[in-house]
């Protein structure tokens, strides 16, 4: 995997974090906006993998839909004692 892949990763996250939650010297953004964030680091990464000619080519325009479409979501059945 190259390096590039992990400072791409890092930079996105750091600027998933607001200024009141760095006010407040938080290092990652709030927990509830896991699933944003995710998506928001993998299609960056996703961006620097073409731009390397690594993996599928994938059209721009189509990056952020497929990286959503693509995330597993927790979809439990509903349990019922017996």
């Amino acid at each position: 995997m190259p390096e590039s892949f992990f400072m791409i990763a890092a930079k996105t996250l750091a600027d998933c974090i607001t200024p009141d939650r760095l006010d407040c010297h938080a290092l990652y953004p709030e927990q509830g906006l896991l699933r944003e964030v995710s998506v928001r680091i993998a299609a960056n990464v996703v961006r620097e993998a073409k731009r390397l000619n690594i993996g599928r080519m994938i059209p721009d325009d189509e990056i952020d839909g497929l990286v959503r479409s693509s995330m597993w979501f927790p979809d439990y059945l509903e349990y019922t004692a017996p």
